[in-house]
Parts: C-alpha cells; structure tokens; sequence
C-alpha cells in the first residue's frame, strides 16, 4: 500500500514523482478540491498552501481552493516575513481566482425551506415559509450562517418535541437560536429577559449590547426587526423549556471561522442522572433546602434504573395496568420503598393512554396538564410496595398552586392504600441547591 510507505519525505517525492509519470502517460489530469480553507488558523493556511506550492505546480494536478478572501490575506499575515504582503503570496500560488456571486434573499429563502422541509417534512407550507423567511433574514446573506441556524432550529425542535403547528413558537427558536450563536444568552439580564418573554426589555438590553459591541451591530439590528414582527409576541420560559445552557452551541471563534454544528447541551442525561445514580450508591438524605414536603432518605447500595415511562400500576379490582406518563424518569430501588424521580422537563412529552382497546395519543401542550393527570389517577393506581413521587422542577413550570394540590391530595388518598405514596417536590428555586448538593455528597471520600 502506498500509504504505508509516506513514512519519509524521500519516500513522499518519489511516489510523488511516479504518479506524475504516470499521470502523464495516461494523459489524465487530476483535480484536488480544498473548501473552507477559511475555516483553518492563519498558521495551517500558511502550510497548506505552502504544501500546494511544491507539489501541485504540475500541469497534472490543479488544485481548487475555496475560500473567504480577505479572512485569508488578514489569517496568513502574522505568519509571513514582515516584508511580504499576503496578497503578493498568495498571488504567486493561486494563478486563476475567480469570485463567487452572492445568492440572493430569494435563493437562500428557497434553500432555507428544502433544508427545513427535510428535517421536519410534516410541517405546514405556511409554518415553512415563515420560518424559512426568518432564518434567511437572520443569516445576513451568508449561506453558511443560514446552514447552521437550521440546523440549530431544527435539533431544538425535535429534540424537544415542538410542536410544529405552533408558528409563534418557530419562530421564536429561530431567534433564540440566533442570540445563542452570537453568544448574546452569556450575560444572565438579557437570558432573562428572553426567557421571560419581555420584548421591550429584550430590545432595549440588544441595543445596549449593540453599542458595547459595534461587530455584532448589523447581526443584532435583524435581531431586533424579528422580535419586533412576531405575533402575537416572543415565546415566554423558552431558555427553560428548551433547556438551554449559555454554552448549549458551539458558537462562532474569533478568528477561527464559523462552526456549524450546533450540540443540544442534555444536563439531564448528561450531569443530572450519573449525579443521581453515584448518590443512590453511597447513600443521601435531603431535606427542606432541597424538597418541598418533608425529606427524602436514600439508604446506601440503592439502585436507580432509567425508564422511559412512568408506570402506576392498577388495583386488583381494576384488573389493568397503566401508563400514565411516556417520558423519561428514573426509579430508585430501596428495601423499603421506591422513589420515581420526574422532571419537569418532561412534561412536554406525548402520553400514551390505554384505557382499552382503543389507543390514542394527546400531545401535552400545557404541563399542568401532566400534573393532573397525576394527581387525578393517583387514588386508583399504585406502586408494589411504598413510593415516593419525587418532581424535579427544573423548567419551572409547577406554580404554587399545583405544588399545594400535588401535597394535599397525596395526604388525603394516601392512607386508604395498602401501599401508601407521598410527593415531593424540588422546585425550581432549589434545583441550584440540590444539584450543589448531589455534585458535593458525590466527591465526598
């Protein structure tokens, strides 16, 4: 194999030399394809093209570079002899440039929609051309700033089950999407503000980012035009719901060009459930800086188990079982009793009724809407032995008010079963406080 032999730059050049020779028997001509050499440091610029200059200047091999000009001569500068000008260098290795024209709004808009459409092919034409307006307007003529918004959009929606029907909230993750590139959810007053869907507190916190950083000035005002056309207006609890870290996105280096790729940051999976299950193993005990409704005390050796659904099950005189929840929880097993831990953050997720032989599927639009469904079917259903109904708010959307009738009604129905449960709760104030703990028992010796 040739590749085992490139082990020396003797042994490069001489199988170099014959492929030249035998390029130029069969009277073939190679082209080699370099895109997004922008994307690299001014210092592997600098050595690619070096590189190309011994071994492509034959008539065999062309070499076609694609690249943002001006993001080049400024990248390589620092890494030439002071007296040779980027321009002059690169001019003596790329022979033939030819500039690119720019797409149009309509182009992008048009490419916008087909990407779209194949992410999420069930969406509306309306919905589709809305979102696909935005995003293009959002991208400020760069197509690959228009490629990375929709991938961004795209992951929250499905990975957050959006329901796509709903065009406020589309739009909404578009823009979302957009301050989280632009790192503008960093600074805790403007992620606030956006969360709490306050569009003139939202507006006048991008202005004044607008004049502290005067680079982001044209990017920010399209910012600003969107928030200003939705209606009826800006999502509220979006950084929430869409759980949504400062650094939930790679976002765009300072020098280093545009990064597409956009990872959904999962805590859950991610920090919360190796917490929960290293803290199960040693043993913990968490009280009211913690819970909500007395405390919770895992005893050391205590197994937790990952389950796509809660299950209640049903009384002898029911004669069924039923899922009342198809979302993920967690169980923690002890010898006494079992803790199902639910966060809020699946409340958003489809619930699977199976009353009979009928099935059908509601889509939870309002999450108080689980919580009920909870509450209503807790007299009737219980667990094989004692548990423990532990919610983790950590969107904040159990209000005080369910938190109240989540705990009256577990004391009022309770003692009437064979197999007692009691609910508690974490709200989302002290989410903070329990991950702290959860992180510090962990590390304990």
């Amino acid at each position: 194999m040739i590749a085992d032999d490139l082990d020396s730059p003797r042994k490069v050049k001489e199988i170099f030399e014959k492929l030249i020779e035998w390029l130029d028997k069969k009277e073939i001509t190679v082209f080699f394809f370099i895109d997004d050499l922008d994307r690299a440091s001014g210092e592997q610029i600098r050595d690619i093209l070096s590189e190309l200059k011994v071994y492509v200047s034959n008539r065999r091999i062309v070499a076609i570079l694609g690249y943002d000009e001006n993001y080049v001569f400024n990248a390589i500068q620092s890494f030439l002899p002071e007296k040779i000008d980027s321009r002059k260098y690169l001019e003596k290795i790329v022979t033939i440039t030819t500039k690119l024209p720019q797409p149009d709004f309509g182009d992008l808009r048009a490419f916008a929609e087909m990407c779209i459409k194949n992410f999420l092919p069930e969406m509306s034409d309306q919905n589709l051309a809305n979102l696909g307006r935005i995003i293009s307007q959002l991208s400020n003529n760069n197509p690959r700033r228009l490629k990375s918004l929709i991938l961004g959009v795209t992951n929250l929606v499905t990975a957050n089950s959006i329901d796509i029907a709903d065009e406020e909230m589309l739009l909404s993750i578009a823009i979302i999407t957009d301050a989280l590139k632009m790192g503008l959810l960093d600074e805790d007053n403007l992620r606030r503000a956006f969360n709490e869907g306050d569009e003139d507190r939202i507006i006048s916190l991008l202005e004044q980012v607008k004049t502290e950083q005067p680079e982001k000035e044209k990017e920010i005002a399209k910012l600003i035009v969107e928030i200003e056309q939705i209606q009826p207006n800006f999502t509220s609890n979006i950084v929430n719901r869409l759980r949504l870290h400062p650094r939930s996105f790679v976002r765009e280096k300072e020098g280093e060009g545009c990064l597409e790729e956009l990872t959904l940051f999962n805590w859950v999976k991610k920090i919360f459930f190796p917490l929960l299950k290293a803290n199960a193993s040693r043993g913990f005990e968490l009280g009211p800086e913690e819970v909500l409704g007395g405390k919770i005390t895992i005893p050391s050796s205590s197994s937790v188990e990952f389950s796509s659904c809660l299950k209640l099950y049903s009384l002898p005189q029911v004669r069924r079982s039923r899922i009342i929840h198809n979302a993920p929880c967690y169980k923690i097993t002890t010898d006494s009793e079992n803790v199902v831990v639910l966060l809020s953050s699946s409340f958003y997720k489809s619930i699977p009724i199976q009353p009979s032989t009928n099935r059908q599927r509601i889509r939870i639009q309002e999450p108080n809407r689980t919580t009920r469904m909870i509450i209503e079917d807790c007299p009737i259903f219980v667990e094989k032995k004692p548990f423990i109904l532990w919610i983790v708010d950590d969107l904040g959307l159990v209000n005080k008010q369910m938190q109240e009738i989540l705990t009256e009604k577990a004391a009022r129905f309770s003692p009437g079963l064979k197999n007692p449960f009691s609910v508690a709760i974490t709200d989302f104030e002290r989410v903070e406080k329990l991950s702290s703990f959860l992180f510090e028992n962990a590390l304990k010796e």
